[in-house]
């Protein structure tokens, strides 16, 4: 889906991908990729980010590929965002931090214990029932979870098996029942998508960011 833009930006990696492929010195289903524009591009995000404050996160998503993660990550920090488990336990495994865990999958009620284990930054919950469950692992771990609350609204933009939050209208409630619970701390909200970029030259608000403000 991202030839065209590779066509523009980087023709070198087409070429070489060809190459390498025709001369069988890699399989199919091979992903390509150039560490040295990863490394660049980078150091301009980081950049950015500083300038204005802002703590990034890298999402692995399906490059499982630890070999990557030395020109992107500072093994010190925690600023790796997990897609699902399988992605907290290939970084966790391969000697990174663990950031953020369950922004867009829900951590299942049996990985739990092993994810507290790792210890996140922070672990999104969609409900107080979860919240509740990251509370009594945290209790028999002996530790305190930080937890993100994602929210949803009624006008938010939702994608296809990526929906859930507690609504805007049950946050209070919700967030006092789940103050109740010792193990678990909540230090923010979250939601998804917040901002849209279609070929513009800033990217567009979403009233998910809208939201995710009022909750906050």
């Amino acid at each position: 889906m991202f030839l065209e833009v590779i066509k523009r930006r980087n023709p070198n990696l087409i070429r070489a991908a060809v190459y390498f492929h025709q001369s069988g010195l890699i399989p199919p289903n091979t992903f390509i990729l150039d560490a040295d524009n990863i490394e660049r591009n980078v150091s301009l995000i980081r950049g950015e980010a500083r300038k204005y404050n802002l703590s990034l996160y890298f999402m692995l998503k399906q490059i499982r590929n630890p070999q990557v993660f030395r020109f992107i990550l500072d093994k010190d920090k925690k600023e790796t965002v997990c897609v699902d488990t399988k992605d907290a336990k290939v970084i966790w495994d391969s000697g990174y931090l663990i950031g953020h865990v369950g922004h867009l999958v829900q951590v299942p009620d049996k990985e739990i214990r092993e994810i507290l284990l790792m210890r996140p930054e922070v672990v999104t919950v969609f409900s107080v029932d979860k919240a509740r469950r990251f509370s009594e692992e945290a209790s028999r771990l002996g530790i305190v979870q930080d937890i993100l609350i994602r929210v949803t609204g009624k006008k938010d933009i939702n994608y296809p098996g990526m929906e859930g939050g507690i609504p805007e209208e049950d946050l209070e409630g919700a967030a006092k029942d789940i103050s109740r619970f010792s193990n678990v701390k909540i230090v923010g909200v979250t939601n998804f998508p917040s901002m849209l970029h279609a070929n513009k030259q800033f990217p567009e608000i979403t009233e998910n960011l809208r939201t995710t403000l009022r909750c906050a």
